[in-house]
């Protein structure tokens, strides 16, 4: 499995995208989440191209994530449109995420932003945006300026005390790949498997760990069947990840 090719499909699902965007007609799922005409024609697009390249490989997609199981060794996760909200009302951090899991863990990642054209795009040997290298941040110290990803929500589902800057672009890809380039410190969600395996194989050859709140590692082979992850996890280096943990006192049940 190689990463051209995920870049190649991720480019060529932008140009969908991008044929839509502007011009979109909203449409409500059960659960009140948003789904456009670009979501399911990019999603059949690439899941019909992964399956003609890898018909051995397991795949959950954010739109047919309940027809979809697998527990093998071979695994892709991809969201067609992550940032629906924001790319249905016209914002430009949506993104095509497209992710790969080897063994249970994710190993190859492409996040692309077509409306701004930035493609990151890596895996243990490197990360790199637009083909450019991203070398590990350097880590400040934590005060009232650093940026943190959160969930647009954040202020209804979370009791917290961080004293920093928080934003929210309405994508968890996009956020991970903010805080892989040292835009921002962590990025703290409680997505699906599809909003995360991308980022996250791009933050962790970077030294950037995802887990839960509490501290768990994330067992990513439950999440297979299309659950959203069971409890909230913040993306951080090491040496921050305590100090931010440790400002999310509570999380509101749904």
């Amino acid at each position: 499995m190689d990463l051209p090719f995920m870049k190649e499909l991720a480019l060529e699902a932008g140009e969908i995208g991008l044929k839509h965007f502007g011009r979109v007609t909203k449409h409500y799922k059960k659960d009140r989440s948003i789904v456009t005409a670009a979501d399911i024609e990019i999603e059949h697009f690439i899941l019909k191209r992964i399956r003609g390249r890898y018909p051995s490989h397991g795949i959950v997609a954010e739109e047919t994530a309940s027809s979809s199981a697998h527990s093998g060794p071979h695994m892709w996760a991809v969201d067609p449109v992550d940032g629906t909200q924001a790319f249905s009302f016209g914002f430009p951090f949506w993104a095509i995420s497209i992710g790969f899991l080897e063994n249970g863990a994710p190993t190859k990642g492409v996040v692309y932003q077509p409306a701004i054209d930035e493609m990151y795009s890596g895996d243990r040997g490197g990360v790199f945006l637009n083909g450019q290298p991203l070398g590990p941040a350097e880590e400040l110290p934590l005060d009232q300026d650093s940026y943190l990803m959160v969930p647009e929500s954040l202020h209804n589902k979370y009791k917290y005390s961080w004293k920093g800057d928080c934003l929210s672009l309405g994508s968890v890809a996009a956020h991970c790949a903010y805080v892989a380039r040292g835009c921002a410190v962590g990025a703290i969600s409680r997505a699906f498997i599809w909003d995360l395996a991308a980022g996250a194989a791009l933050m962790e050859p970077l030294g950037i760990h995802s887990r839960y709140l509490d501290g768990r590692e994330i067992n990513w082979p439950e999440l297979y069947g299309g659950k959203r992850l069971p409890a909230p996890c913040l993306s951080a280096k090491p040496g921050h990840w305590p100090s931010i943990a440790a400002c999310f006192h509570q999380w509101e049940t749904e």
